[in-house]
Parts: structure tokens; sequence; C-alpha cells
């Protein structure tokens, strides 16, 4: 776009410091009655009249600066290369400085994000660097650009607008097997066991033969024993709903000294996400925080980038509405399907939980540990290390009435990666039932 730079305030400084001057000399001479000091004021005339002239004249060219960004939707932590070009547009030279305006977030890691540099009419220069990113998104705002007139007299500066947005995904580990079993599942193939009899891989139990039954399935030795044919049945594997249900209220992930409890959580949400989205499942996502950011389920492709864009926008919230999960919109949930909860969870969370999992919805709860980080910064104050056993406690109580009711729970330390630990703990859960 082309935009015409405007006089800058020293421009008009340094108008009013030549205007000061020549009346102070000229009511100097006047008073003193000396023409030699009213003669002086000739050189500064000869300058504000070419001053101002300048300024009228080189006001009205034309700078025209664009930006291009190698991705727009890079992963956190990923190096990202960007190039701002300046053209000049007029037919005359002119003496630009230009920085791009970084978001304060973007840090440069290679090369430099400013130029300096005199520009032949028509002219174009091209600057490139490297930023580093973090989980958001970003927004540039445009290119801060000075210009001198030809005589070096006055200067001119101007932002132009150059806008591009970055959207920085969260990064995520690749998790490794999540058996789910919710009590409903789609019609489509899949990996989720349907508790349902037809075609499969482990067995699920037999039916007597009907005309058309795949001769390979029979059961011979319960033919031998029963004398009436016999078909062997494998449980049906089919693709589910899975919502995945993020916790961004402050009151459950802020804590003195965590910094990033609330980043870990998102990195979990996205890890799991595409977790199911690569077996085919159907996979929604709900935030729970400033406000309901719902994803309806669905799957593919573009369904992990929807999800990924959500998570990378993201933040945490104290608004009192949310305060508690009494809130959660249950309608939006497919009926008797998966949920997914990523909360490091209070003690007033229990009885909501234990209502949508006798609404028949499957739950699997991934609760990031905030005592552990906390021990981690601490020092063995006697007073601070009894308060933090009995939080503790207070933390295992909750989760075993979790685990009571049927819940899967997950009590992850962030310090570790989740795919071991979610998958032991899904295991004990299953063997001690």
């Amino acid at each position: 776009m082309n935009i015409r730079p405007g006089p800058l305030p020293r421009v008009q400084n340094r108008i009013a410091m030549a205007s000061s001057m020549i009346i102070t000399l000229v009511i100097a001479g006047i008073v003193m009655r000396r023409g030699e000091l009213i003669a002086l004021t000739m050189p500064l005339l000869v300058y504000g009249l070419a001053f101002i002239v300048t300024a009228l004249t080189e006001q009205t060219t034309g700078i025209e600066a664009t930006r291009s960004i190698a991705t727009v939707t890079p992963t956190e932590g990923e190096e990202v290369e960007a190039v701002f070009t300046l053209a000049n547009e007029t037919g005359s030279p002119l003496i630009v400085a230009a920085i791009d305006l970084l978001p304060l977030p973007l840090a440069i890691t290679d090369g430099t994000a400013t130029t300096l540099t005199e520009l032949a009419g028509g002219e174009t220069t091209r600057v490139t660097y490297s930023f580093s990113t973090e989980r958001g998104k970003h927004r540039f705002s445009g290119v801060q650009v000075t210009q001198w007139d030809k005589w070096g007299i006055g200067t001119w500066e101007k932002i132009l607008p150059c806008d591009s947005t970055l959207t920085v995904l969260p990064r995520y580990e690749t998790l490794g097997k999540i058996p789910i079993r919710p009590r409903r599942t789609k019609v489509y193939a899949g990996v989720v066991k349907a508790l349902e009899g037809g075609e499969g891989t482990e067995f699920f139990g037999t039916r007597e033969y009907t005309s058309g039954d795949d001769i390979k399935q029979i059961n011979w030795k319960a033919y031998a024993r029963y004398d009436r044919l016999v078909i062997n049945e494998y449980e049906q594997e089919r693709i589910a709903d899975v919502t995945i249900i993020l916790d961004a209220r402050a009151l459950t992930n802020q804590y003195p000294g965590v910094s990033d409890l609330f980043t870990r959580s998102v990195r979990a949400a996205a890890a799991l996400a595409d977790y199911f989205l690569d077996l085919g499942n159907n996979v929604g996502l709900l935030t729970y925080g400033a406000f309901l950011d719902w994803i309806y389920p669905s799957y593919g492709k573009r369904q992990r980038q929807r999800v990924l864009e959500a998570l990378a926008r993201v933040d945490i919230s104290d608004k009192a509405v949310f305060q508690d999960l009494r809130f959660m919109p249950t309608r939006f949930f497919p009926s008797r399907s998966q949920l997914v909860i990523v909360s490091p969870l209070t003690e007033d969370d229990i009885e909501i939980l234990d209502i949508l999992h006798a609404c028949e919805y499957q739950i699997i709860v991934v609760s990031p540990n905030p005592l552990l980080m906390e021990r981690a910064l601490h020092t063995d104050d006697p007073a601070w290390i009894l308060a933090h056993r009995l939080a503790v406690a207070e933390r295992k109580t909750l989760l075993s009435a979790l685990m009571r009711v049927g819940i899967q729970v997950v009590d992850w330390d962030v310090a570790r990666p989740l795919s071991p630990q979610i998958e032991w703990a899904l295991s004990r859960q299953r063997s001690g039932r």
C-alpha cells in the first residue's frame, strides 16, 4: 500500500526554533536601533523558507512497504524467516531508514529487522531476518520508516501499515496407546471397541449359524460337542466421538511460583486431539474459561488445524461465572460419548464429573499436578513442608473419589513426558477393576 509520510514533530520544532530566533533578533534590532541585528535574520529566513519549501515538496513522496512470512502457522519454538521490502515509488532518490515492528513476545534470532539505505527512483530493498516464536496469535502492526529530504535539512517519520498475523501453534508430544470404551460409537470402522459382535480381531462370543454366514467362522469344536453349527463373532471396531475439555480457569491454573502449568495443559490437549484424530475419530474441543470456545467434533487434517489454532489463542481467565464446572454445556457433547478433561481440578469439580459419568459419558481426566511443581521451587521450611503434605493428601483423596465412581484419572507429573504416565495409569486402573 502506498503511504505518504507526514512531518515529524521534530520538523515542526525546527521551524518553531528558527521563527523564534528571527522574531527575537528583529525585536532586539528595533529596540536597540541596530540594523545589523535585523540583518542577522536573513540567513535564518533563507533557512526557514528552504525548510518550509522542502517540507511541502518532499512530504508528497511515496514509499511502499510489504512483508512476507515463510509460514503463518509455525509451531511453538520454531524459527521463522520474514522479509520486508521497501519500494521507492517516486522518480527521485530517497534516503530511508526502516524498522520492522515485531510483536513483543517475538525475538530476532538471526539477521536484523532494520535498514538504512538510499533508494533510487523505482528501486526496492529487501531485509531478511529470523525470529523465535511463542504460542499465541501475534499481529505485526507495521514498518516504521524515517525519510530524509535531499538537502538533509528535514526528516519525516511514519509507521507504514503492513499488517500480518502469525498464529503460533502449541508443540506437543506423540502419545502411545490410549484405549477408550465409550458406550456409543459411530457406524464407520475404526479402532474403538464397539461392544457389539461382528467383524473384528478380538473374540466376542458365539451364535447359531444362519444362512449366508461365512463358513470360515464356524466353530467346529462347538459343532462336535452340540451337533449344531455355531459361528464365532468378533468385537466390532469403529470410530467414536471424543471431546477434549481444556480447563482455562485462573482458579485451577495459577499457583504461586508456577508459571507454565497452563502451557503444559494446552500441550497435553493438543497431543490428545492429535492422537484421537490420527485414529480416525471425530474430535471436538471445549475451552472452559473466559467463554465457551466450542469446536464441534469432526475428523481429518482440517479439524486438526482448527483445534490447534483454537489452542494457540487460548489463555487463562478469571471470570466469576466460570469459577466452577457447573456451567459445563453438556448439550454440546454427543450422547454417551468419550470425554477427556485436562484440568488440575478442585474439590468442587468432583460432583460435576460424577454427574457427567452418571449420564453415561466415559471420562478420562488428565490432571497436571501443580503440587509437584511447587515442591521443586520451595526450600525445606518445616511449616511449608507440612502444608504441602496436607495438600498432597487432599489431592490424592480427590482423585481417589473420582476413580471410585469409574472415572479414569491420570495424575500427571508435568516434569516428565505424558505418554508413559497416561499408559501406566490407565492400564493400572483397568487391571484394578
